[in-house]
């Protein structure tokens, strides 16, 4: 146990956090090129499948990955014949879908590093896990209940926590800190959406996203009258939060502004939940192949 005590050591956390912060230098692994040259590829109305094939094949992972998700949706058809051609795997499973394996996997990869110190793996573990299911939960929610690309719903689901990544990555030099699910809970609360979104800021994958990051626990945010990704994320992270939502008693459920903008009272969502949560189960599966 540190001669200091609980508060000492979150004040230097939190100075610490301030300064990185300030410097506009956030040590964090850079997102994998691969992935963002892939997400380039597809925002190109001109490209085609030979051109993001050849990109695919630098890396054998993500080769490996929509190979796999091709074969998969072959098996759920009843086709035996296995798909060894990247190409033909492409067209079979298509373009949005490589977009988002290709996502997906990089966010994977920086969650479940090999150099992961093993005091915060079960930790990242977690995190990674709830990042997919907002993931999942957002593309639904997005897909039935609003205009909004699911595509683009499940990339901000995926990203949304990734600056508890940050603070569990300097956790491991504060042991008491780490050891205290209190104190820990309490930094991630506080420090969490801003970090996120400057973490993703600084990966260049666009204010909209950074945005969702920030404001996606501001449960009586007013953006406007229409419904944008941060009602989405905010929403699939409550379903996926399941204590935060009383199933009991609807009328307390869900306090937030996104179910007016959605035009759904929190009776007529709750009424859903269930479904919505069963329809991301297998988009859920398909991002952790």
């Amino acid at each position: 146990m540190s001669s200091e005590s609980i508060t000492q050591q979150m004040t230097r956390f939190y100075e610490s956090l301030s300064r990185e912060l300030k410097s506009g230098k956030i040590n964090l692994p850079p997102f994998p090129e691969i992935a963002i040259r892939v997400r380039n590829v597809l925002e190109d109305p001109d490209s085609d499948i030979d051109s993001i094939v050849k990109i695919l094949k630098l890396d054998p992972a993500l080769s490996a990955r929509v190979l796999q998700m091709a074969n998969s949706a072959n098996m759920s058809k009843g086709i035996d014949s296995p798909i060894s051609d990247l190409k033909v795997a492409v067209s079979r499973v298509g373009l949005k879908v490589v977009r988002n394996a290709a996502m997906a996997l990089a966010m994977q990869q920086i969650y479940q590093s090999s150099t992961t110190p093993a005091s915060i793996k079960n930790f990242l573990d977690s995190l990674w896990l709830h990042s997919v299911d907002v993931a999942a939960l957002s593309y639904v929610l997005a897909k039935n209940l609003s205009k909004l690309s699911p595509d683009e719903a499940l990339l901000a689901g995926l990203l949304h926590d990734v600056g508890k990544l940050l603070i569990l990555n300097r956790s491991e030099f504060y042991p008491d800190i780490l050891a205290d699910s209190r104190a820990l809970e309490k930094i991630m609360n506080k420090w969490s959406p801003y970090l996120s979104g400057n973490v993703i800021k600084s990966w260049g994958l666009g204010k909209e996203l950074s945005k969702v990051a920030k404001e996606h626990t501001i449960l009586d945010r007013n953006p406007g009258p229409d419904t944008d990704l941060t009602d989405i994320v905010m929403l699939a992270n409550l379903i996926s939060q399941r204590n935060v939502i009383n199933f009991n008693k609807p009328e307390d459920c869900i306090h937030t502004s996104a179910l007016p903008r959605l035009k759904k009272t929190p009776d007529e969502f709750m009424n859903i939940v269930d479904e919505i949560y069963e329809e991301a189960k297998f988009l859920n599966r398909s991002l952790m192949e």
